[in-house]
């Protein structure tokens, strides 16, 4: 499945693990919730969109050691005006 940031950057989601276009890990899914690597959260699953949420951030996961995935082709789309901010997620 392909999510989209607030912004309108794209992620794809493979056993719920979410991966930026070049096939890094950016974060784990549980649930709604997006979670970094350092188990901190970084988004909530709103439709098609990640954005974070104050209300969610208090949120943690346990860490884990991104893994690799095949890089993949999409467009950014239109920013979205939904509540909530842009997500960061660790990208190293």
């Amino acid at each position: 499945m392909i999510y989209y940031s607030k912004l309108g950057l794209p992620y794809r989601e493979s056993q719920n693990r979410l991966f930026d276009k070049s096939g890094r890990q950016v974060g784990k899914i549980s649930g709604r919730k997006v979670f970094r690597r350092n188990g901190k959260y970084a988004a909530t699953i709103v439709g098609n969109r990640l954005v974070y949420l104050s209300s969610d951030s208090r949120a943690t996961s346990s860490p884990f050691k991104p893994s690799a995935g095949e890089s993949f082709d999409a467009m950014r789309i239109v920013p979205s005006a939904i509540s909530g901010d842009e997500p960061e997620f660790d990208v190293k």
